[in-house]
């Protein structure tokens, strides 16, 4: 088991838009991590920040990696985000597969669910990807 927490405080003095004068903003950001099992792997971001309004954004990794070494490398991840800056909250789920065909050739492959909503609209994509890498 495995657990880490890194926070961050960052002040700072921005010159106004079109006007004179500074203003103060602020960034606070936190990041925790955990890998409670073996092949498992927890992660939050946290970033709140204080501009002329304040919100936060919040993101939370879920992966879990069964199969590693061999010829053939599976990971499973969930993700979690949210915005208070432009009102968003997104899902995500997938399947990432990475496959040695043979030495220096591997084969890349992926899929990945999302669910998110912005301003009221909730969208729901599919993505996929595949790659080929041959090394010399």
């Amino acid at each position: 088991v495995w657990l880490f927490a890194d926070l961050t405080r960052v002040d700072r003095w921005v010159r106004r838009e079109a006007g004179i004068g500074f203003t103060r903003y602020n960034d606070t950001r936190l990041t925790l991590g955990w890998n409670p099992a073996p092949l498992v792997s927890i992660r939050s971001n946290f970033l709140y920040q204080v501009r002329d309004e304040s919100n936060l954004l919040a993101q939370h990794n879920l992966s879990w990696t069964p199969l590693t070494g061999g010829k053939v490398a599976l990971r499973l991840h969930g993700t979690f985000v949210s915005d208070t800056r432009v009102g968003s909250d997104r899902r995500s789920a997938g399947l990432d597969l990475d496959w040695e065909l043979r030495p220096r050739l591997h084969l890349e492959a992926g899929i990945e669910t999302q669910s998110y909503e912005l301003r009221g609209q909730r969208n729901s994509p599919l993505n996929t990807y595949l790659r080929g890498r041959f090394g010399f």
